[in-house]
């Protein structure tokens, strides 16, 4: 079953989404710990060897984090955004599957073809979807195919 453009907006606004809110809580957590060490010296890096956590590490964690995941986060939510206003679809099939990556996803090679090119791309996709030979759906960007998302 081929989805529409519709489904694939939603699926790729729904990525978006989740990778918000997941860099959103990991900053509030490691935020959250910064604040709670220099203030209520709560302590759950304290180890039995080493003692207690130093604020400086604290510190050193909830930026080091920021600075890392910031970026990261905006450009990835960039690029969806702008696969769903610009995007086009594509036929892709899945060429190899790899090992288990997370979240019931599985690594995979999948390629397809955009402006009369080949190009094969590497992707976590739903185990449940993860054969070789299946037929998924590819949003690529026309200026550049190799930039895509597989979204089912």
């Amino acid at each position: 079953m081929e989805a529409s453009p519709r489904d694939w907006k939603a699926e790729l606004r729904t990525l978006v989404l989740r990778w918000a809110a997941a860099v959103a809580l990991s900053l509030l957590v490691d935020w959250g710990l910064y604040v709670a060490r220099v203030t209520a010296g709560f302590d759950p890096m304290r180890s039995r060897l080493r003692g207690p956590g130093s604020t400086t590490g604290y510190l050193g964690l909830a930026l080091g984090l920021t600075l890392f995941f910031g970026p990261w986060a905006l450009w990835s939510i960039r690029r969806a955004r702008y696969l769903i206003k610009n995007g086009v679809e594509a036929r892709g099939t899945v060429l190899k599957v790899g090992d288990i990556v997370s979240g019931g996803k599985l690594s995979a090679r999948v390629g397809y073809r955009a402006n009369g090119s080949d190009y094969v791309t590497k992707s976590h996709i739903a185990a449940a979807i993860a054969v070789v030979g299946r037929s998924v759906s590819v949003i690529y960007d026309p200026a550049r195919p190799q930039r895509c998302e597989v979204v089912a």
